[in-house]
């Protein structure tokens, strides 16, 4: 059974990049999917999230240091060997992501790849250190993209709901598709704490509680 805590105010860490529909800082404002259910479950439970934007390379370092109570979106898989041995807690899913290549057309061979810096593609890591892969990174999705229209490079590996997203404003749907045969990551995104164990019981119950709630949010942006 989820422990209940009390109602209270809490800092969630949160990524300052525009990763729309999931989710975006603009103006040091957060926004997108993410947003709207952190605080249609603070709403129903009496607490209240202030999100504090900051670059992914910092988020990590400012959560396990204190400087916030919660961080999102978070995976256990994510820098695995920072996490052992402290207690970290995870919610149930919120989201499910898939990240992946996105090709004008069917690649049969890649030898080159594109992503956003700070980007890992970790399920190409290998041949890229190995030298198969030579890796270009862009400063951010639209470069990303129009690196790849221009023949620069073969794919673009990103999250691939992103990646259309951005093709819509930039009026190029279906420019890119997602290359399913190619290897890809298919994982969650979680909402997790170290020390508030409790609100993140109450969250994943809440979560199970409200399913139709849950799934309206996700088609409000466009997700499945």
């Amino acid at each position: 059974m989820a422990s209940i805590a009390m109602a209270d105010d809490f800092v969630v860490g949160v990524e300052n990049i525009s990763y729309f529909p999931y989710y975006t800082t603009e103006n040091g404002e957060y926004g997108g999917h993410a947003r709207a259910i952190l605080d249609a479950f603070a709403e129903d439970s009496g607490h209240t999230f202030t999100y504090r934007p900051l670059p992914v390379s910092r988020l990590m370092d400012t959560f396990l240091n204190g400087g916030v109570d919660f961080k999102y979106p978070d995976n256990p898989n994510w820098r695995a060997d920072i996490r052992e041995g402290l207690s970290f807690s995870y919610s149930d899913p919120v989201i499910g992501f898939i990240d992946g290549v996105a090709a004008p057309s069917r690649i049969e061979n890649l030898e080159k790849l594109s992503t956003v810096r700070g980007f890992t593609p970790w399920t190409y890591m290998d041949k890229v250190n190995s030298g198969e892969i030579t890796l270009h990174q862009q400063n951010n999705v639209e470069q990303l993209i129009q690196f790849v229209l221009a023949g620069r490079a073969q794919g673009a590996y990103f999250n691939i709901d992103v990646l259309r997203y951005q093709l819509r404003e930039m009026n190029q749907e279906g420019a890119l598709t997602f290359q399913e045969h190619l290897p890809h990551d298919q994982s969650f995104y979680y909402l997790s704490t170290l020390e508030h164990h409790g609100v993140i019981d109450e969250f994943s119950q809440w979560m199970t509680d409200n399913p139709e709630r849950v799934e309206q949010l996700k088609k409000e942006f466009g997700l499945n």
